[in-house]
């Protein structure tokens, strides 16, 4: 709630304000009776398995370097990550000890990150967001029928 500051009736200063609510947390509560209770934790996807996509990771190298980056493919990543897109050496680094569907899934998700790097008008975001930005195109691009020329 935005409310404006009482005094100098000149001022223009606001003050966001906030109301208390009550939260409870899962302990305190019982579930319902004859109703088996839902899962809290979101469903685990684990990790991506097998070779069914491997065709398509010259295809995405050659859309890698047509925005002008170099893909390398390595045994070793810092904080155990798959995939990284380092947009000032123009390098994808992707983990070699991946499957290879896993592989093309790293390498949608870094290539996102180097489209974000070239837009302008997204330059300014926060990495937060630009996490958002990416995996939702690579979540959406992963589930789409793949057509000759575009992916």
């Amino acid at each position: 709630m935005r409310v404006r500051v009482r005094g100098d009736d000149e001022s223009d200063e606001r003050r966001t304000l906030f109301r208390t609510a009550a939260v409870f947390d899962v302990s305190q509560t019982d579930p319902l009776p004859d109703m088996e209770p839902a899962p809290l934790a979101p469903p685990s996807l684990g990790e991506i398995e097998g070779d069914s996509h491997i065709d398509l990771i010259p295809r995405l190298e050659e859309l890698a370097r047509g925005l002008g980056y170099r893909v390398v493919w390595t045994q070793e990543l810092p904080d155990r990550a798959k995939g990284l897109c380092r947009r000032k050496q123009r390098q994808i680094d992707v983990l070699s000890t991946i499957s290879p569907n896993q592989g093309v899934s790293v390498l949608i998700h870094e290539i996102c990150h180097a489209f974000v790097g070239e837009r302008d008008e997204l330059r300014s975001i926060d990495y937060a967001l630009e996490e958002i930005v990416v995996e939702s195109t690579r979540l959406w691009r992963s589930r789409a029928p793949c057509r000759p020329r575009t992916c």
